[in-house]
């Protein structure tokens, strides 16, 4: 992560922690509820705080935004945009996993990676990362997590 300038508290350059978590062939979704993106579809994720470990910080996001725990099963890839680093991990819920809309979530929703392929960019937040990202799902891309640790 950039250091902090000592006049804000934000990096230059912000890192998020994502979590694709799929159940059979779909794929769980939040609806984000903060102004700039308020309505659009997106992974349940957000901001690594300054100090925080990637894997911890997906763990968080999860649990805050959807009220679920779930091992992550390792990176799915770094997706760089702009102003951001986006790296997302990959989860798998079982049946008994039933998400609820947390911190600033309008709703959760399970998707068909074939019907989220079809939605319209402007319902989805950073819609050409959203699909590079299900590219990389639907050719299984993992890597270990211990990938992520050894950079700690």
């Amino acid at each position: 992560m950039t250091a902090r300038p000592p006049w804000t508290d934000r990096p230059l350059f912000l890192l998020h922690a994502s979590v694709a978590l799929t159940r059979d062939r779909s794929l769980l979704l939040v609806q984000e509820g903060k102004p700039q993106s308020s309505g659009r579809w997106n992974l349940p994720g957000g901001h690594v705080e300054y100090g925080e470990p990637l894997l911890g910080a997906a763990e968080r996001e999860l649990r805050e935004e959807t009220s679920l725990s779930c091992p992550l099963q390792g990176l799915l890839g770094v997706y760089q945009a702009q102003r951001s680093v986006r790296f997302v991990f990959r989860a798998v819920a079982t049946a008994a996993d039933q998400p609820e809309p947390g911190d600033q979530i309008l709703a959760v929703r399970w998707i068909g990676m074939d019907e989220l392929a079809q939605i319209p960019d402007n319902q989805l937040v950073s819609p050409s990362t959203l699909r590079a990202i299900l590219r990389d799902l639907a050719h299984d891309r993992l890597f270990p997590t211990n990938v992520i640790a050894a950079l700690s």
